[in-house]
């Protein structure tokens, strides 16, 4: 996992890449918590990212951010020069580092 500040909306601040969890412990919430606390680190604006063809992470991130957001994000397609996928956008700035 690579938590970076290359974006491409103006005002965003954070994305990820590189977010990779062993098949072997895939399905137990362990993305899920990970992707959280990391969130909970950084308050701001953040973009994830997923190529077109990854159905799998589309789906993964989509269900993350859902939950964690309470739904309050939004999801672009991108299709331009420096970028071709799925884009989510969410604000986190109210949030806090549970410790």
């Amino acid at each position: 996992m690579s938590l970076n500040q290359y974006t491409y909306f103006p005002g965003s601040q954070y994305s990820i890449a590189e977010f990779f969890i062993l098949r072997k412990y895939r399905m137990q919430g362990i993305g899920k918590k990970v992707a959280f606390h990391i969130f909970n680190l950084f308050a701001g604006k953040w973009e994830i990212h997923q190529v077109h063809t990854n159905i799998v992470a589309q789906k993964f991130w989509r269900h993350v951010i859902r939950a964690y957001t309470a739904g309050n994000y939004t999801e672009t397609v991108m299709e331009d020069k420096d970028w071709k996928g799925i884009v989510q956008c969410f604000d986190n700035t109210d949030r806090l580092e549970d410790t």
